[in-house]
């Protein structure tokens, strides 16, 4: 706020600044970084400023009080400066956030035309999005996770319906053709005994159906990363043959 506002209207929170004020997933802290057309030194007051002829005011919002540059336009700025896993994070949060979509994304890259070479990490996100969002960011991790394990994508929020046709769960991600269900938990313990009940009242109906679940944690992603993509895998080839007999 401070630095935003000694800036002025020639500058806005960018880059990863932005993610911040944005409340988007990716990282948890962030240098002071604005975009601005001003004459501003990046020593004074320790600030990283990156230099634009022209920010558009399309390109600019006000969040908290605080100039922001738009979803988009951080999204875009933040291939610049961050790796590709921030970058999927941060795209993903904001489609769950629905602080932008697909079409907006796709749209506002179109404008750029020739400046936008460094956006290429946003440009193959957009190109596999399946179009569904995720309900958190675990769920973005498992999902990069399998696919750079090797693993084919699993479905996002895949309804699982009983004979009747009745949807009766709807888990993280699955994998239908084989039955098998990913279950990724947090590392929020569930909010009542009441929801861990109906939680596990859901698992074993699917079961029933002869689905397998899965569930992956938080430790599992950040710990024992092999293991999941390993696990997965025995569990996929295990499933196909299983339903394969079945059917």
């Amino acid at each position: 706020m401070a630095a935003a506002l000694w800036m002025g209207d020639a500058a806005a929170a960018s880059h990863r600044a932005a993610l911040i004020v944005w409340g988007l997933d990716g990282i948890r802290t962030s240098p002071v970084e604005l975009t601005t057309t001003g004459n501003h030194r990046s020593s004074e007051r320790g600030l990283i400023l990156h230099w634009v002829a022209k920010i558009d005011a399309s390109d600019v919002r006000l969040r908290d009080g605080i100039r922001v540059t738009s979803v988009p336009r951080t999204l875009t700025d933040l291939c610049a400066v961050a790796g590709p896993s921030v970058v999927e994070r941060a795209f993903e949060s904001a489609l769950r956030l629905r602080l932008t979509s697909v079409s907006e994304l796709q749209t506002y890259l179109m404008r750029l035309a020739r400046r936008r070479r460094k956006a290429w990490i946003l440009e193959a996100l957009l190109d596999r999005s399946p179009g569904k969002a995720t309900d958190s960011d675990l769920e973005v991790m498992v999902w990069s996770l399998l696919r750079e394990g090797g693993m084919p994508a699993p479905e996002r929020q895949y309804e699982i319906r009983d004979d009747s046709g009745r949807v009766i769960a709807r888990p993280d991600l699955a994998y239908p053709a084989a039955r098998l269900a990913l279950e990724v938990d947090g590392y929020q313990f569930h909010s009542s005994r009441r929801d861990w009940a109906k939680d596990r009242a859901r698992q074993n109906a699917i079961v029933r159906l002869g689905w397998t679940v899965y569930r992956i944690t938080w430790e599992d992603v950040t710990r024992r990363r092999r293991q999941v993509v390993s696990d997965v895998g025995a569990l996929l080839a295990s499933r196909q043959m299983t339903v394969e007999k079945l059917v």
